[in-house]
């Protein structure tokens, strides 16, 4: 080929790749005084909304060159937007993550790795942050989002109900043998038409007390599944005596009789209506996240929070959420400063005086803004030994699928009409699990 021809295909390569860079690229946004325009994509009541207006407005001061275009979708389904959104190459700069969702996008190249920002930036540490929590929005070795909060679930605790049983406050002491002893105490039946009235518990959510009692789902390295071993088949009978054996916890029917959704009485994917049973009083207990204490301090009795019970050991899976950035921004730099604004200490501060999250940053979390936070709970020192003793959930983009499989185990035999033997149902998941973990399903 002659130089002129070599000079010419390097033009036409040139001028395609720029063509492309521009089809799928988004394009740049500049305001009309100058200033670049990047967007964060995120969801709320109207009340968080207002909340996220006052952050972006607090950025915007200390970083006039920079506008935010603040999207929160008028109604739920904000994952699914984002799904639609990430695959139409029109996704927000930067996005609200939480740890489970993460797991499902991360192996998709959607989101930017920080890594490079945040070796470069001397005013970012770290270190800062609580290790686990990094650790769970990080994928092959690399950090794809820093977390604004973190979790796990912890035990609400009618105090009431206690005190008129004579019963100690649930501790760290507590197994699940706790609590079955505990239901005999609790649970009432007011009208004497042989059916309770009150139960002792409601845990929505079983995969935590699988862990406990030392069920692994996957392999180390994610690539196979381990749950059908006689520690699950324990486990697992556990959870079932609790309801059936014990009626600490109702079943479906049972929370149906409340006049709420069914869910609850040991699922794994309970809905929203259940948690409405604490507040009317119909359990004792319930096992949820620190977010559901706004909607619990207009409750009229006297409650507080404690760690989870437990089985062979404590904690459970940790949850999270924290900001991603889109891997097709214009505008890196703009995003990683609003990244870390939003996951910073200013902002760690300013929601650990809201009280409904853990702040990410043990600083935070360790300061009186959380700890001696005047709204209800007032253990938060418990909620932060929760978040402490939790581990991240097994890695694996599939992640999402494998709980609802493990949903779907649990309904099996916790079913009221023709439940699958324990064994039998343990089997189905692992089978199920290992078919996702192959790509087949």
């Amino acid at each position: 080929m002659t130089m002129p021809a070599i000079l010419k295909s390097i033009i036409i390569a040139s001028l395609l790749l720029g063509i492309l860079y521009w089809l799928f690229v988004p394009p740049a946004t500049v305001s009309k005084d100058g200033a670049v325009e990047i967007s964060l994509g995120t969801f709320g009541n109207p009340e968080q909304v207002d909340v996220y207006k006052q952050i972006v407005r607090l950025f915007e001061k200390d970083h006039p060159g920079i506008r935010v275009d603040l999207r929160t979708p008028s109604s739920g389904g904000y994952l699914e937007k984002l799904k639609t959104e990430l695959a139409g190459r029109v996704a927000p700069d930067v996005t609200w993550v939480d740890v489970s969702s993460f797991y499902s996008f991360s192996d998709k190249q959607v989101f930017r790795p920080l890594d490079e920002f945040a070796s470069q930036d001397p005013g970012f540490k770290r270190d800062s942050y609580f290790p686990a929590i990094l650790e769970a929005f990080s994928y092959r070795g690399k950090l794809y989002a820093l977390p604004k909060s973190c979790g796990s679930l912890i035990l609400f605790f009618n105090k009431d109900h206690f005190d008129q049983a004579g019963l100690s406050y649930p501790d760290e002491t507590w197994t699940w043998d706790t609590v079955a002893d505990a239901a005999a105490k609790l649970n009432r039946d007011y009208d004497g038409d042989g059916r309770l009235d009150r139960y002792a518990i409601l845990f929505t959510n079983s995969t935590d007390i699988l862990w406990q009692y030392g069920v692994e789902v996957l392999s180390p390295d994610g690539s196979r599944c381990t749950l059908d071993s006689p520690g699950t088949v324990e486990a697992c009978q556990r959870l079932y005596d609790l309801v059936y054996v014990h009626h600490a916890s109702p079943t479906s029917s049972q929370t149906g009789s409340f006049g709420l959704s069914s869910g609850g009485g040991g699922r794994s994917g309970s809905t929203a209506g259940v948690f409405d049973l604490f507040p009317m009083q119909a359990v004792s207990m319930i096992t949820t996240d620190l977010v559901l204490s706004i909607a619990y301090q207009k409750a009229s009795f006297n409650w507080d929070v404690a760690v989870q019970p437990h089985g062979i050991r404590k904690g459970g899976y940790l949850n999270g959420a924290g900001y991603a950035m889109n891997a097709r921004t214009r505008h890196p730099e703009e995003a990683w400063q609003l990244i870390k604004f939003l996951a910073g200490p200013a902002v760690q501060q300013l929601r650990a005086r809201g009280g409904d999250s853990i702040p990410s940053m043990p600083l935070i979390a360790q300061s009186p803004d959380f700890l001696a936070n005047p709204n209800p709970p007032a253990s938060r020192g418990a909620v932060l030994q929760q978040a402490e003793w939790a581990v991240p959930p097994p890695y694996h983009p599939r992640w999402p699928s494998i709980l609802q499989e493990l949903s779907l185990m649990i309904e099996s035999f916790m079913a009221e009409e023709n439940p699958l033997p324990i064994p039998v149902a343990i089997g189905n998941a692992a089978h199920q699990i290992e078919r996702i973990l192959e790509g087949k399903d």
